[in-house]
């Protein structure tokens, strides 16, 4: 199922390979839609609002506003630096460690896929 917005759908941005497309009117109604649809999470390489919606769905989990699994695959390294931010926040001590042993990653999607399985 892909969730779209109207003005993304509009200038077609989308995938066509889909069972369902849904459009919304806003990008906190996509948000809303795909949170109440989804099973878990895999953020794919991307840009800001790939991360934005990372970090919310990431939040959300440390605030205990959902138990559904979070991972980040790893395509040829696209997340490596990213990673190392984290780590290096856990080490000056802004994120806790516990709060990024949540989140599944790997560059292997059939390891993130069973891990989600088995979460």
């Amino acid at each position: 199922i892909g969730v779209v917005t109207q003005e993304l759908a509009d200038q077609g941005d989308q995938v066509l390979d889909l069972n369902e497309l849904r459009i919304t009117k806003s990008e906190n109604e996509r948000k809303k839609l795909f949170f109440e649809l989804c099973d878990g999470y895999v953020a794919l390489p991307g840009g800001v609002g790939t991360l934005e919606e990372f970090f919310e769905i990431w939040n959300m989990a440390k605030l205990n506003e959902h138990e559904k699994p979070l991972a980040l695959l790893n395509i040829n390294g696209y997340f490596d630096s990213f990673i190392a931010f984290i780590e290096n926040s856990i080490s000056q001590g802004f994120t806790n460690q516990q709060d990024w042993d949540y989140v599944i990653s790997s560059s292997d999607h059939k390891y993130i896929l069973d891990q989600i399985d088995k979460y």
